[in-house]
């Protein structure tokens, strides 16, 4: 929808014309995505922050799986860990495919390719979460 606090858009992306397309309807369920005018400055701010995130949350992620520990506490930090970095990597996605959109060069269409191999990177497969503890 183009409203989350990580999107490239702001209040005023909104009050130029927009258009809201809606998907699917299942009962009181919509699935609809917003066309808006993306904010090219924030969009190439959010790259660099989610790039910045990224290196601490992978050092975060390395040290939690590198410290071990197979009770319910460390596999919870090491999931929510992962489940952050993922987070920033979609955030990078996000944003990257939008500076694509407002400049269209090599170097931006080189950072939307390296996003999206970091998010298929550091995605977990289905059905692999992550093993109970012992016990």
């Amino acid at each position: 929808m183009q409203i989350g606090v990580t999107a490239p858009t702001t209040l005023a992306s909104f009050a130029q014309p927009f258009q809201l397309e809606v998907e699917d309807v299942q009962g009181e369920t919509v699935l609809a995505h917003a066309t808006v005018s993306v904010d090219c400055d924030l969009a190439r701010t959010h790259v660099g922050q989610a790039r910045a995130g990224l290196a601490k949350a992978e050092r975060t992620v390395k040290a939690l799986e590198g410290a071990g520990g197979n009770d319910a506490a460390a596999l919870r930090a090491v999931s929510d860990a992962r489940a952050v970095r993922f987070a920033i990597v979609q955030t990078w996605r996000e944003n990257a495919a939008a500076v694509v959109q407002c400049s269209g060069g090599a170097a931006a269409q080189a950072d939307l390719a390296a996003a999206e191999r970091a998010v298929q990177a550091t995605i977990v497969p289905p059905h692999t979460g992550m093993p109970l503890p012992p016990g």
